[in-house]
């Protein structure tokens, strides 16, 4: 047992005590991800940037960088930002703040959360922990803010601390993260891993708790009225009613059930206030004219884009859709690596579910409905950078990565090759695989 006075070895990081210091700073990055503070100097602050840097930090001896969980398409991505940034400097001799916080911060945090994620969930035990961490956060923290906002609009209560799970006010509830339609993609994804979650063995959760996070999740996703999430619902039901056709009436179910639920609690008056914000007809000639903008950009500069934030440059907004984004900032190569990235994923999934053992394929599906409802949503908002879409990708990897292992074990198994235990990790911190 070491003492406050020794170093604590890579050892002691990763596996003393119940999973090692670095797995419960990631832990609470996970737990934390619904959370953002906005500060004065109009930046938001989330804690779980905090629990992630000081275990980067902590674990500078552990990060490994290992295939498949990491492929071209990476470095691809990490290129192309890279030499959009260089290319800017060069052409106006400086980089506005908004470029380097924002999207060159951005990038590093995605892949520093990328490589914890990946390096830690080491056994199916670390993956279906890091897994259910996120989910019963995310549904516990959005009964209470659905409730908080419920209660709000029904009694014009204005107690100061429901303003903390209220943070951007009753037109549209957004939680703990001031953006509701980012609000929206957290929910997202927490909804596809719970919908598709039914056949994996054991369960997340009952089939109790299941309703329960299934409803309250719908609800969530109805108050936010944000567009983009239902485009994403919209997508991982599709996914899900072609794995398995019940679900769809999973689905109608829950949001029925959501709809019953917000229209007694709010009454008709704020019912039909509540669907007023949703229809916001002025917002969607902005998104067509921000698209036709975006076009406008990418005809000036086909084949490299105009450079890193040059449609905020010109425009003083962002384009709120990833892929013109890409396009109109990056060119035709940034979109080809945006595409081969984003369905890298899709790839390793679909190697990772032939090879992976029947009861944990109903996760990973989840995990797939969840990367595909993000895509969709993305098409509505600048989506790359969400911390839960980084989660995704990562839990998709690492997927990959355990049962690419595990039937190579199975295969030295049958050669007369001794073979290793992979789930054995983390049975002594307590969690099931």
């Amino acid at each position: 047992m070491s003492t406050l006075c020794e170093p604590l070895s890579s050892t002691t990081l990763v596996e003393t005590g119940r999973g090692g210091v670095l797995r419960w700073l990631l832990t609470g990055y996970i737990v934390f991800l619904p959370v953002q503070i906005e500060t004065p100097q109009q930046l938001r602050f989330a804690p779980s940037d905090l629990f992630l840097a000081v275990a980067l930090f902590l674990g500078l001896r552990v990060w490994r960088i290992r295939w498949p969980a990491w492929t071209g398409w990476h470095a691809a991505l990490f290129g192309l930002f890279a030499v959009s940034l260089v290319a800017v400097l060069l052409t106006h001799g400086s980089v506005s703040q908004y470029v380097l916080l924002n999207k060159m911060a951005g990038l590093v945090l995605l892949f520093g959360s990328y490589l914890a994620l990946t390096s830690l969930a080491d056994s199916w035990g670390d993956w279906r922990w890091f897994l259910k961490a996120f989910v019963v956060s995310v549904t516990l923290q959005n009964a209470a803010n659905v409730a908080a906002f419920l209660w709000c609009r029904v009694t014009g209560a204005d107690d100061p601390w429901l303003d903390i799970l209220l943070s951007s006010g009753l037109d549209r509830l957004a939680g703990m993260l001031v953006d509701a339609n980012a609000y929206g993609g957290l929910l997202i994804v927490a909804y596809a891993v719970v919908l598709l979650d039914g056949n994996s063995d054991p369960a997340l959760f009952g089939w109790r708790m299941r309703l329960f996070s299934l409803a309250t999740l719908s609800l969530g996703l109805l108050l936010t009225s944000s567009r983009s999430a239902w485009l994403g619902l919209a997508v991982l039901t599709l996914f899900g009613v072609c794995r398995s056709p019940r679900l769809l009436f999973v689905v109608a179910l829950t949001a029925v059930i959501g709809i019953g639920m917000m229209a007694y609690f709010a009454g008709a008056e704020n019912f039909d206030a509540l669907l007023t914000v949703s229809a916001r007809q002025n917002t969607i000639d902005e998104r067509i004219e921000l698209s036709e903008n975006a076009l406008r950009l990418f005809a000036r500069y086909p084949l490299l884009g105009g450079g890193i934030g040059a449609f905020v440059e010109e425009h003083d907004q962002i384009i709120h859709n990833t892929a013109l984004w890409f396009l109109a900032e990056f060119g035709l190569v940034g979109v080809i690596v945006l595409i081969g990235f984003l369905c890298s994923f899709l790839v390793n999934a679909w190697a990772a579910y032939r090879l992976a053992e029947p009861p944990r394929r109903a996760l990973l599906a989840g995990l797939v409905a969840a990367h595909l409802a993000m895509i969709g949503f993305s098409l509505g908002v600048e989506a790359l950078y969400q911390r839960w879409w980084r989660l995704v990708m990562a839990l998709l990897a690492s997927a990959h990565t355990l049962a690419l292992r595990n039937a190579d074990a199975a295969s030295g198994a049958t050669t007369g090759i001794a073979s290793v235990d992979l789930d054995a990790g983390f049975q002594h911190a307590g969690v099931s695989s």
